[in-house]
């Protein structure tokens, strides 16, 4: 999916573009998708969880 940008986003990625400094992998996602599959997040609602490595912070 980001085969063509790879290049571009791991130099923004290792100049501080994200906390979490490498692309994140499948296992990452699915590390997610289990927590939520075994009830890891009983007291959540309606809350939206970002497995970005931060991307979506854009400074602390």
């Amino acid at each position: 999916m980001t085969a063509k940008v790879k290049e571009k986003y791991e130099k923004m990625i290792d100049e501080g573009l994200t906390p979490v400094r490498r692309i994140g992998k499948p296992e990452d996602i699915g590390k997610c998708v289990a927590s939520i599959a075994k009830g890891d997040f009983d007291f959540c609602t309606g809350t939206v969880i970002d497995c970005d490595g931060g991307f979506n912070v854009r400074c602390l």
